[in-house]
């Protein structure tokens, strides 16, 4: 746990991900999911949505896909995001399942990357 001192503040900054073909990894999580890019350079960009940043960058070394990251959407329609990842090359990891809280789906991106899908239950 993360104990307070005075003078010293942290804020969240982004998620990143380390991957081996820049153009297409920002390709796909700006066809499949709309973020939309606040930077760009020959190594790094900036994707946004609703204020949550996600950097991907590129690197030459060896990239475990999945190491550990593990990125997040909420969605409206669990069904008709499944549907557009998988067109736009990611995989559905089992099926969308019933959750307390409403439907899960796990996804792996074009790159080896877990994507976790939620839709809220109907109140």
């Amino acid at each position: 746990m993360l104990s307070y001192h005075p003078g010293m503040s942290a804020r969240f900054r982004h998620v990143m991900l380390l991957v081996n073909d820049l153009p297409k990894t920002v390709d796909f999580y700006q066809q499949a999911f709309g973020l939309e890019v606040r930077m760009r350079s020959p190594i790094w960009t900036e994707l946004e949505l609703d204020g949550t940043t996600l950097a991907v960058h590129a690197t030459e070394d060896r990239v475990e896909a999945g190491n550990g990251v593990h990125l997040s959407f909420e969605v409206d329609d669990i069904e008709a995001m499944v549907t557009r990842l998988v067109d736009h090359g990611a995989g559905l990891d089992g099926e969308i399942r019933e959750a307390s809280f409403g439907k899960v789906a796990a996804i792996v991106d074009p790159f080896g990357h877990r994507i976790s899908l939620t839709q809220r239950a109907e109140s």
